[in-house]
């Protein structure tokens, strides 16, 4: 393994690890002082702040778990649970054609519902196996350019699992399927 691809992993992984300790502490503090026991606020400050770190590390050691399936991932997506991809079409591909057929697979498959389309931009909300539910945009910028996004339907949602990853991957296996 190349060492610098490493040391990044790690960063990203500390990183997360911090936002969503600092995000969950408040929550794990609020749910001690409901307890109904004497409240020494840097007692509990100090719980909650090592309980939010075990939750947070715990989750993301998980989300890059999954990451670690996607072996050609490029770093600066790794452990985004929004991911945006471009993608530059053969110029004999027609955009109509490529739209009309992601909106057939998604009609196809059981997890997807095209929610809105038009003849520049197509919007499926996709459910995971485990209910989480998920926003796949995929726009035409023009000049054979089609910029593909999806993210977690809940802005709340830290962390994916690798599903919008594998969502971008889906909508790029249809798109290669495409007859010109």
């Amino acid at each position: 393994m190349n060492i610098q691809h490493f040391l990044f992993k790690i960063a990203v992984i500390i990183l997360q690890t911090l936002k969503i300790t600092i995000i969950i502490t408040p929550l794990v503090l609020a749910v001690r002082a409901l307890r109904g026991v004497e409240f020494v606020l840097e007692q509990e400050l100090t719980a909650a702040i090592f309980i939010a770190f075990g939750i947070g590390m715990a989750l993301t050691v998980w989300n890059a778990m999954d990451f670690e399936n996607y072996k050609k991932i490029d770093p600066k997506q790794y452990l985004k649970s929004n991911q945006k991809m471009l993608l530059e079409l053969a110029e004999n591909v027609k955009v109509d054609h490529v739209f009309s057929k992601i909106a057939d697979s998604a009609s196809m498959n059981k997890d997807w519902k095209v929610i809105n389309q038009s003849t520049s931009k197509i919007k499926i909300l996709a459910t995971s196996p485990n209910k989480f539910k998920d926003l796949i945009e995929i726009e035409h910028l023009g000049n054979h350019t089609l910029l593909i996004n999806s993210r977690p339907k809940s802005l709340f949602w830290l962390i994916d699992l690798g599903r919008n990853y594998k969502n971008i991957l889906s909508v790029l296996r249809v798109i290669k399927e495409t007859p010109l």
